[in-house]
């Protein structure tokens, strides 16, 4: 992913943060459009939320892949993803059904 496709300013994670957020038990995403034509994706997983690293690892890795794969559905717009504490124990298939439920409901908006 590069660097465009990345939120990296302050400023972009402040603005999200102002929006309301839609969540399910894994994750919280904040949801913003941009003046850019393509998505951009900011990511969260704290240490609170996954004290071991190989998990933060895990759920930012299945995050990414989705993210790639919906791209082109959510263009336009700055995702803000934050992982909740469920998503530690969840397994990878639901956490990328639960990706993919977040993606259409942006792509129906």
């Amino acid at each position: 992913m590069g660097s465009l496709q990345r939120l990296t300013e302050a400023n972009d994670y402040r603005a999200l943060l102002r929006q309301r957020p839609a969540s399910d038990g894994c994750f919280r995403l904040v949801v913003r459009p941009n003046p850019f034509g393509y998505a951009r994706l900011g990511l969260t997983v704290s240490r609170r939320t996954a004290a071991r690293a190989v998990d933060r690892n895990r759920i930012k890795r299945l995050v990414r892949e989705s993210f790639r794969a919906a791209q082109k559905r959510i263009a336009g717009n700055d995702v803000l993803v934050m992982a909740r504490r469920q998503a530690v124990s969840t397994s990878n298939k639901t956490l990328r059904y639960s990706l993919e439920q977040h993606w259409k409901m942006l792509d129906n908006q």
